[in-house]
């Protein structure tokens, strides 16, 4: 995989899709097993209790009562406030094993005993597990991947609800139970603004590119057509984005853009505001351009906001 690629990618009924688990097993000595993704069975003498996850999966599973003991990938901005993708999980409780793509400190990894390594995929890549030590780790824990491509934010929600309630979490627990309510209103809000008919078009960005992301690639992008959204779908999308150059940056009329937030992978828009192909695009003209926060963990309560944030943003626009 192209370092680009790598960089816009990190820098987005369950059992028909994938993942499934055996029978929970008890923390004290039930055996525990649980096909990823990969259709891979992952295998432990007894429920795994120190789980060691990739950002965004520790993230999806921390709201659903599932704290990991390490995590690696993207953590903080330039500026030390939190990536998007960390969520609520409270790094000052757990450990670090790398933070870049690449970047996995083995040792670091055995030392907190794991005995379970989940992370996300896009096509079969574990995100930010590098290959070459991979027979080490698997040696220790068994590595469970979620595939988050070509699935809607509300499969790969489900994806971690069914992984959490594996490792013991309690799917119908108040909390859980509430935060998919308010997921469900937010869905409900976004359907009725969808309405409107707005045509928005997400996208990502360097000096060099302007990047359009495919939604049918991308999980929340994916889910917001599933509820009736109108997004901008590239010619030439079949990967998780089109690059265009600069001087292309209006080649896809829209009503509203979404920028890519990540500060990774994407320039602040005050940099975009300076370059004149970006400026003349007829919603930037409206001042319709607001904020895409990919890579927001797969979980209900991180999701229902998104969902308000562009029910809102659609409400305050208009066809231009």
């Amino acid at each position: 995989m192209s370092t680009t690629r790598r960089a816009f990618l990190g820098g987005m009924g369950l059992l028909a899709l994938g993942a499934c688990g055996s029978p929970r097993g008890a923390a004290g000595g039930t055996a525990w097993e649980f096909t990823d993704d990969r259709g891979r069975k992952a295998g432990r003498p007894a429920r795994p209790q120190r789980v060691v996850a990739q950002i965004t999966a520790a993230a999806a599973l921390w709201d659903l009562g599932i704290r990991p003991v390490g995590v690696f990938g993207p953590q903080k901005r330039p500026d030390g406030s939190n990536e998007v993708m960390i969520g609520n999980v409270d790094l000052s409780t757990t450990q670090s094993v790398g933070i870049t793509y690449g970047e996995f400190n083995v040792d670091k990894f055995l030392s907190l005993r794991p005995d379970l390594l989940v992370t996300v995929m896009y096509g079969d890549e574990l995100w930010y597990v590098p290959k070459e030590p991979t027979p080490t780790i698997e040696s220790v824990a068994p590595i469970v991947g979620i595939r988050l491509n070509g699935r809607s934010a509300r499969t790969n929600i489900e994806a971690f609800v069914k992984l959490a309630g594996d490792l013991g979490a309690d799917p119908n627990a108040p909390a859980v139970v509430e935060a998919r309510a308010d997921f469900d209103r937010a869905a409900e809000s976004l359907s009725a603004a969808a309405k409107s008919g707005l045509k928005v078009l997400i996208v990502s960005a360097n000096k060099d590119k302007l990047y359009i992301a495919t939604p049918t690639y991308h999980g929340d992008l994916k889910f917001f057509q599933e509820l009736g959204v109108d997004v901008v779908v590239p010619n030439a999308g079949k990967d998780a984005f089109e690059s265009l150059s600069w001087e292309q940056a209006d080649r896809y009329p829209a009503d509203v853009i979404l920028v890519d937030s990540r500060a990774a992978t994407s320039i602040p828009r005050a940099g975009l505001n300076a370059i004149p192909t970006w400026s003349r695009h007829p919603a930037v003209k409206a001042g319709q351009v607001f904020e895409w926060a990919a890579e927001t963990p797969y979980s209900y309560n991180r999701f229902a906001p998104v969902l308000r944030s562009l029910t809102e943003a659609l409400g305050k626009s208009h066809r231009v």
